[in-house]
């Protein structure tokens, strides 16, 4: 019951023509359900300023309605909105209709329970008595449906031929939920463990991680790979759109064309086109397809660029598909996993379907996951492979159409069906002939594909309608549709019509799905509605949704189309926010008790869970719940795989939302590392600039000193040492104002480090020397102390003093190890590995760098993965083993980020000249780390690693040939010796023009060399 006092029943009526039996109604209340008192709204002036408030009041305090339906009724805004509250409120209610030729409102037409009540027909009243009786007792529900069962099954028996066919059928549908009912109230406290058990049984699937395709591969009778296939029941196939189909054949057999946009409005057929697209690969033009990837933009897993590249890799046959799905699992950045794939592939023609790719862009039809984005770019530009992408949506990613030009373009699908198909596509929904001779009428038919546009889905809805609502003849329906206002829409107002046709457990499912908003198991419906549904299990009422194509399948989930679901939300937030709160909140607790455990993650897809709740912490207005959601999963995963932008977009949903100020400097501090992560520099600082803001106001220094490290070490990236050692020391004098002991052994960490890039290596080790004699008297981290002596050891093998450096590498080494800090000890072995090969003894050097790599891989640390696969390279060329130093620069070259991409590009130039002297290889190499070097803006005036690499490079470029080139290499070795001339410092350039060997001219080399050496 809705009012904690005496029971009310609220009486709906219009006053034009209602009246008289409002008042007997009301009359005769104290006899039908005697202690219940009646509302009207003759109990209030319309003219009150409160009226509407009175009215949801009342309907908020009451435990029934009664909806009296008229002529007027059924015009009445009122009415319609006083009905369409009572169904959010689960208010049990009745239609009573006093002249049966009445036809009920168009939104109101096959409510649960409808009774003709002349007022001289006491069987009539007798129905009605009974069923206000049962309400507020177990059994109400299944009254209700008994009635409309008893009902529909009298006027069966009277109907003939197809009406009699519908109404049966419908019967039939009610005697099976009426069997559900009957199955809770025999035996609720089963029914209830059985729904327990049900949710338990679909949450341990879901834990489960993510399934991969190839251990169950579907290949079509064309020998092609389905990766993911298409969701839900196969379409409902019809024979048009042959243009469209011929164009998409066309664009994807052709060489030209990479990526393709299908765009049109919901419903409107793209999923069946996409069936009889997916049907012709391995045929005629698209004979060379070997595999299809899809990937569903409103699925239950999410389209990421992981997603996309496993895909990917699926498409390959064994074994080199388990090979490379193994070096996926290695850190490196998506698009040099992309290039690890398409070597892979070579020739292999693959097709990547993306449906739902609206829902991948945000209100610029820009990608929200920039990763993605990339992806995308990278195969619609590259060349000497054959994967395509086709993206399906309602609207296009206009800009990335735009910048790739005639590498992409786009297919529009926004015309409904014609005559005959639409006609043909009726008939083949209609496969148990219910329509009769309208279904073959083809007046009929031409009156409905004009009224509805032939839109697909207004043609389904417009049949299950028909397949509901038994005394609805079409023609009576489709006059209905031709009389709506213009400004409807024609699938809006037949979703509406068919919510209304649902049993109240099917209307309580719809609202759960619609509220997912993704494919989710029976047992997820469930948990949203076991505190609604009393026992009743999801299952039964989504499998006659299914049949009716009100819902839709996906394997053994269920989901609404989006438009759909957006229609049932935007309802429910109109008319009750508090429920649709509360079904997201409960929708997000499944979630959260879904997220496969820690122990079982292994992959981005194994994260959906967390996502998934996170997503929907946010739309609740959880913002506080969903930051520290997201800091868990950033600092547990994302970072570690380089997947952090990922949430990026949640972030920026929650930073306008977040009211603590700590709370608004943490979320733009993580986007920050998430955007450096990107390498999108200017948008970090950007976003560390506003964070510095925001503490000025707080007056909390300890924020800032966090803030200024951070910003020092992102413009040390960036290559502005001067400002990034300014920022150091601002952050170590706060420490220092603090008080913060920790903080300050780790800002002179950062602060003697960007000292020692600037040549000032005294200066630097003063201050190292300062933060090991804070670790030497007060507790601090032992990763800060590690670090510490490894920098102390990097600044003496830059000053030439091996053997020192090598004590203090082996101090680090020693604790690393000790305290298991696996990653520091990976980087000891490979920093051991630098000062090895430096000198003269490159076979030392081999084995401690491959076990830096190997430490990088386990770990899933791109850039120790990166610089061990350099040195591997170094030490190969030292040792004469020039085709394993390929195999070693290519290696590297797969997990670099274009940060470091200039020394890799240097490496891969010397290792092909060295290879018989193969020039043009060489020079390609050369000029790419050219670019990029030049790329990256000015260099600061102290940083002379930037100008030895910068030399390095010219020198290879001038040893190619471009002798003009080489005063420029001088240039730069001149400048880079005008900082330092400790012969650490010197030994490295000198060592790598040493390895253009015998094949490079030896008076031009040796006069870089001179240069090189000062």
């Amino acid at each position: 019951m809705t009012s904690p006092g005496t029971p009310q029943i609220f009486i709906s009526y219009a006053r034009q023509d209602g009246r008289p039996t409002m008042e007997v109604l009301r009359d005769r209340m104290p006899q039908i359900r005697p202690g219940w008192r009646v509302w009207t709204d003759d109990l209030v002036d319309s003219r009150d300023r409160t009226f509407t408030l009175q009215i949801q009041h009342a309907l908020d305090t009451s435990d029934a309605a009664l909806f009296v339906i008229t002529q007027a009724s059924r015009e009445s805004h009122w009415c319609e909105k006083e009905i369409e509250y009572a169904q959010t409120l689960r208010l049990p209610y009745v239609l009573v209709r006093p002249r049966p030729d009445v036809r009920p409102p168009f939104s109101l037409t096959a409510a649960p329970t409808l009774i003709d009540l002349p007022e001289d027909d006491e069987e009539a009243w007798g129905r009605l008595g009974r069923l206000l009786q049962s309400i507020g007792t177990p059994g109400a529900r299944a009254t209700a449906i008994e009635d409309a069962r008893d009902r529909v099954n009298e006027a069966a028996a009277q109907a003939t031929g197809v009406q009699r066919e519908r109404l049966t059928r419908r019967g039939n549908e009610l005697t099976a939920s009426l069997g559900l009912e009957q199955e809770r109230l025999a035996d609720p406290a089963g029914a209830e463990r059985r729904v327990r058990e049900r949710i338990e049984v679909d949450l341990a699937v879901e834990r489960e991680p993510a399934p991969d395709p190839a251990d169950d591969p579907v290949i079509s009778s064309a020998g092609v790979r389905l990766i993911n296939n298409l969701p839900g029941p196969a379409p409902l196939r019809f024979h048009d759109r042959d243009d469209q189909l011929q164009v998409l054949k066309l664009l994807l057999a052709g060489s030209t064309t990479r990526l393709i946009a299908l765009t049109g409005r919901d419903g409107i057929g793209k999923s069946a086109l996409l069936t009889r697209l997916r049907d012709s690969l391995g045929h005629e033009e698209l004979a060379a397809y070997r595999a299809v990837v899809f990937l569903d933009g409103c699925g239950h897993r999410r389209v990421t660029s992981a997603a996309l590249l496993a895909g990917l890799a699926w498409a390959l046959d064994e074994p080199a598909s388990t090979a490379i799905r193994q070096r996926l699992d290695e850190p490196a950045s998506s698009v040099d996993r992309l290039t690890t794939l398409l070597d892979a592939l070579a020739e292999r023609a693959v097709l990547v379907v993306v449906d739902g790719a609206e829902q991948l862009l945000d209100e610029r039809d820009e990608f929200v996951d920039p990763d993605l984005r990339e992806v995308c770019y990278e195969l619609a530009l590259r060349d000497g492979h054959a994967v395509r992408v086709l993206l399906v949506g309602q609207r296009p990613p206009g800009p990335l159409l735009r910048e790739l030009g005639p590498r992409a373009t786009g297919v529009s699908l926004d015309n409904g069906l014609p005559m005959p198909e639409a006609g043909e596509f009726l008939r083949t929904l209609d496969s148990a002939n219910l329509l009769g001779a309208a279904g073959m009428d083809e007046a009929f038919l031409d009156r409905l594909r004009d009224a509805t546009d032939g839109h697909p889905r207004s043609l389904e809805l417009f049949h299950g309608i028909l397949l509901a609502e038994g005394f609805t003849t079409p023609v009576q329906l489709l006059y209905a549709v031709e009389n709506l206002e213009q400004s409807t829409k024609v699938a809006d107002a037949l979703f509406n019509r068919m919510l209304t046709d649902l049993l109240y457990t099917q209307l309580r499912v719809v609202e759960a799905l619609a509220v997912y908003g993704r494919p989710v198991r029976a047992g997820g419906v469930d948990f949203v509605l076991k505190d609604v549904l009393d026992g009743v299990e999801a299952a039964g009422p989504l499998h006659q949704l299914e049949n009716s194509r009100m819902a839709r399948r996906d394997g053994d989930r269920y989901y609404l189309p989006p438009r759909d679901a957006e229609r049932v939300v935007s309802r429910m937030e109109r008319i009750a926010p508090e429920t649709l709160a509360t079904m997201r909140r409960r929708a997000a607790d499944y979630h959260r008790d879904s997220r496969t455990p820690d122990e079982m993650v292994r992959q981005v897809a194994d994260l959906d869970g967390h996502l998934h709740e996170i997503d929907m912490r946010v739309r609740i207005g959880e913002h506080e719940v969903a930051l520290r959601l997201m800091a868990a999963l950033d600092k547990k995963y994302l970072r570690r795989w380089g997947y952090s932008a990922l949430i990026l977009p949640l972030r920026s949903e929650v930073a306008a939302h977040l009211a603590d100020p700590h709370d608004r400097v943490m979320n733009l501090s993580m986007a920050a590392a998430a955007r450096s992560q990107q390498e999108q520099y200017a948008e970090a600082v950007s976003d560390l600039k506003a964070a510095l803001r925001l503490v000025r106001w707080t007056n909390d220094l300890s924020w800032r000193v966090a803030l200024w490290r951070q910003l020092g070490s992102l413009e040390q990236r960036r290559g502005d040492l001067g400002r990034a050692n300014w920022l150091f020391r601002r952050a170590l004098g706060g420490c220092v104002v603090l008080g913060m002991r920790q903080e300050q052994a780790r800002s002179r960490l950062n602060l003697g480090l960007g000292l020692a890039r600037t040549g000032n290596f005294e200066a630097a080790l003063d201050q190292i020397g300062k933060g090991l004699a804070i670790g030497n008297r007060d507790p601090i981290d032992d990763e800060i102390v590690i670090r510490l002596w490894l920098n102390r050891g990097w600044v003496e093998g830059q000053q030439g003093r091996i053997e020192a450096a090598l004590a203090s590498n082996k101090r680090a080494h020693r604790i690393a190890h000790a305290r298991g800090h696996e990653i520091l000890t990976g980087l000891c072995r490979l920093r051991r590995a630098e000062l090895v090969v430096n000198g003269d003894d490159p076979a030392t050097a081999l084995p401690l760098a491959e076990e830096a790599h190997r430490i990088g891989l386990v770990a899933r640390d791109a850039a120790l993965v990166c610089d061990a696969s350099r040195t591997i390279a170094l030490a190969l060329l030292r040792l004469g083993r020039v085709e394993d130093a390929a195999d070693a620069a290519r290696s590297g070259m797969l997990h670099r980020g274009s940060g470091n991409a200039v020394s890799l590009y240097l490496l891969q130039g010397i290792v092909a000249f060295r290879r018989a002297g193969r020039r043009d290889p060489a020079r390609a190499a050369f000029s790419e780390a050219f670019e990029r070097e030049t790329a990256q803006g000015p260099t600061h005036r102290r940083n002379y690693q930037a100008f030895n690499l910068r030399g390095t490079i010219v020198a290879g470029l001038a040893l190619c040939g471009e002798e003009q080139r080489i005063e420029e290499a001088e240039a730069a070795f001149g400048r880079a010796r005008k900082i330092v001339t400790a012969p650490g410092a010197v030994r490295r350039n000198t060592m790598l023009l040493e390895q253009f060997g015998e094949s490079a001219d030896p008076a031009v080399l040796s006069r870089l060399l001179r240069a090189a050496q000062g």
